[in-house]
């Protein structure tokens, strides 16, 4: 009776085994087995085994400088090329061919400015000003470390200056900044609420102009603008020349400044006696008596910048 005939093709894996009809294979090649048959007609059964490639894959990793990484359960700290053998129970196994390579440090420069006479701290350290320092910020993985360079510096002094021009007896008092850019005047403001580089004022008080530099520093100037007082004037009346050292002339005084003066003496029948122009003497008697002469003055003053012209009249006893 004739051989009922089969053939199957089966691949193998490398460092695999293949199972078929009850038996193993290990290597490729042409196989055949003649199998009894229960009617009779035996089988004969081929079978032809050919090579498998394993499964190739590249993979490119990147890692943070000074880490290690792990692929597959393997720790890896230095960049290179590695493989590794990925089994399978179903089908051929995976050649991995890692490419590892570093990623650099994030590298990070820069400034900061403190007030004059200030350190700065940082990271549980006092930093000193005119200098610069190296700090590593550990990254959150996947993050790398940062390399950050910090420069420390004193911020330029400021030099505020208030100028007041005008007085409050001429009606208002101007007050001026000086020392500061247009940028430095609009970080700050008066003491009264006020912003911009001056300030009209009509009532006398402290005014302070204030402001706080990019560095957090405190910057303040004030003046002090008095009152509009009135000019006091101080004129005796009596005098005696005894030359005793004591109110031996009669004289004229006042509390604002003396510009122009002009006293005239007379005597009780209005014949003028004598003419000064110096206030701190206006006349020492002479040769006349005791009693009441009559005089008048006139002087100019000057008041918070303005003249005032004055004139006084008044009697003046002379005693020995």
């Amino acid at each position: 009776m004739p051989l009922i005939k089969t053939f199957d093709t089966l691949g193998l894996c490398p460092g695999k085994t293949i199972s078929w009809r009850g038996e193993s294979y290990d290597s490729v090649g042409n196989y055949e087995r003649r199998l009894p048959g229960n009617e009779g007609c035996d089988t004969l059964a081929r079978l032809r085994v050919y090579p498998l490639d394993n499964i190739q894959r590249t993979v490119t990793f990147e890692k943070c400088v000074g880490r290690s990484l792990e692929v597959h359960g393997q720790s890896f700290e230095n960049p290179g090329m590695y493989e590794l053998i990925l089994p399978s129970s179903q089908a051929c196994d995976t050649v991995l061919t890692l490419i590892i390579e570093d990623f650099p440090l994030i590298t990070r420069s820069e400034q900061v400015e403190v007030c004059e006479g200030d350190n700065y701290f940082y990271r549980g350290r006092d930093l000193v000003p005119d200098s610069t320092y190296t700090f590593t910020l550990e990254g959150t993985p996947p993050s790398c470390d940062t390399v950050l360079s910090l420069t420390v510096s004193e911020e330029t002094s400021y030099s505020v200056r208030i100028d007041a021009s005008g007085h409050l007896c001429q009606g208002n008092v101007r007050l001026t900044l000086n020392g500061l850019s247009e940028s430095q005047i609009s970080r700050g403001n008066w003491s009264n609420g006020a912003t911009g580089d001056s300030l009209i004022i009509q009532k006398s008080g402290r005014y302070a102009f204030n402001l706080v530099t990019p560095a957090g520093c405190e910057v303040r100037d004030e003046v002090v603008i008095d009152e509009c007082t009135p000019c006091e004037s101080g004129i005796p009346n009596v005098f005696s020349p005894n030359s005793d050292g004591v109110n031996d002339v009669f004289t004229y005084s006042s509390s604002c400044q003396i510009q122009e003066f002009s006293a005239r003496i007379y005597d009780r029948w209005g014949k003028m006696v004598t003419e000064s122009h110096l206030p701190e003497y206006i006349w020492d008697g002479g040769d006349y008596g005791v009693g009441v002469y009559v005089y008048q003055i006139e002087v100019e003053l000057e008041h918070g910048g303005a003249i005032e012209t004055k004139t006084f009249h008044g009697s003046i006893t002379l005693v020995r």
